[in-house]
């Protein structure tokens, strides 16, 4: 591995700055003085000093910057003048690392390496000519790209036209120690479902209409699509230390995605495999890579109402298929995608691109 003693993580995400740790926070979500920042404490040099930032908090300039530019343009020109002072920049998406590597581009910058951690392809992986334009304007400062799914490759060789040597696919990880299975073997009579955003209710919904009475549908993170659903009932976002009590006590998880190209999905998966709970989810192509179909999870046909309905059934109706998949489920997790497994790869992929530049 090579030394590195300063590097600068940009992020697309609002985090808290404290002295005290919170243990209930993700830790991606925090920045805890003396602590070190989330993946980053899987690499084990101790000369390592980590400074993050995340996007600016006036609402009027971050509003902004989401709905209209898509880049966050101030989180760019914040660091901007500080860049020399650090041997790597990691930008995580395409909203905190395009802009800043459009500047290092015009302005010439070829130092420090610079690399985006890449879940959403970019611009979601469409090929539309003025979106990609800046994209591949900026791809010319930037080291290298890593991915978490293989679905990205064909985006990054033909649409993005990199070189092998210029991506790497790392997949993701979850802490397998604090989302570990419950001691209680019990479970309450609810299917749960997690997620606020990019899920398709209406299948799930339409889908668990057609279920005999019974069990209740518990969706976690999103209010108000319970309104004239019975046996739905809904739960605003919680804490990860209320979510892991709230998937540990369900008979099992379903996770029902609209259908993307991009890289997405892996960590509600993850979270609840983890936690030693069977899963259903759709299948999209981000998440082709993280399922082994029948073993370690139950994969539905996109926007599939008919397939959603017999998948619940089935497991509403087999303990021993929800046992199975459980067990599974949790081995395949904790060998192979845990977050020191995650963190390794970044800190791997991040040596070689920085050497093949």
């Amino acid at each position: 591995m090579h030394k590195r003693k300063r590097i600068l993580m940009l992020v697309n995400w609002q985090l808290r700055y404290s002295k005290e740790d919170i243990p209930s926070e993700q830790p991606s979500n925090k920045v805890v003085e003396g602590m070190r920042y989330w993946f980053f404490r899987h690499w084990d040099d101790e000369e390592l000093k980590v400074d993050v930032v995340d996007f600016t908090r006036l609402f009027g300039v971050h509003t902004i910057e989401r709905r209209f530019l898509k880049f966050y343009v101030s989180q760019a020109l914040r660091v901007l003048p500080d860049l020399e002072g650090y041997d790597l920049i990691l930008s995580h998406s395409a909203q905190s690392g395009v802009f800043l590597a459009l500047l290092k581009a015009l302005l010439g910058k070829r130092t420090p390496p610079h690399i985006i951690i890449d879940p959403g392809s970019f611009n979601g992986g469409r090929e539309k000519v003025l979106e990609l334009l800046p994209i591949r304007m900026s791809l010319s400062s930037v080291t290298g790209v890593i991915g978490h799914s293989s679905s990205q490759v064909p985006f990054y060789t033909h649409t993005l036209c990199l070189t092998p040597d210029r991506f790497k696919i790392v997949h993701v990880g979850v802490d397998t120690e604090f989302y570990c299975p419950s001691e209680s073997k019990s479970s309450d009579d609810y299917v749960v479902c997690v997620g606020y955003m990019k899920r398709d209710w209406n299948t799930l919904l339409r889908a668990w209409r057609q279920i005999e009475p019974g069990s209740e549908l518990l969706i976690v993170g999103r209010v108000g699509l319970d309104d004239g659903m019975a046996r739905v009932k809904c739960m605003p976002y919680v804490s990860r230390s209320r979510l892991k009590e709230v998937i540990s006590r369900a008979r099992f998880v379903v996770i029902p995605l609209p259908y993307h190209t991009y890289s997405f999905g892996q960590m509600s998966l993850l979270i609840a495999q983890a936690l030693g709970k069977a899963v259903i989810a759709t299948r999209v192509p981000g998440l082709l890579d993280y399922v082994e179909e029948g073993k370690t999870a139950l994969f539905v046909n996109p926007y599939d109402i008919h397939d959603m309905k017999k998948k619940i059934h089935f497991l509403l109706s087999s303990r021993e298929a929800v046992n199975e998949l459980a067990r599974e489920a949790r081995k395949t997790v904790v060998s192979k995608y845990s977050e020191r497994q995650m963190a390794l790869g970044l800190r791997d992929a991040v040596d070689e691109l920085c050497r093949s530049k």
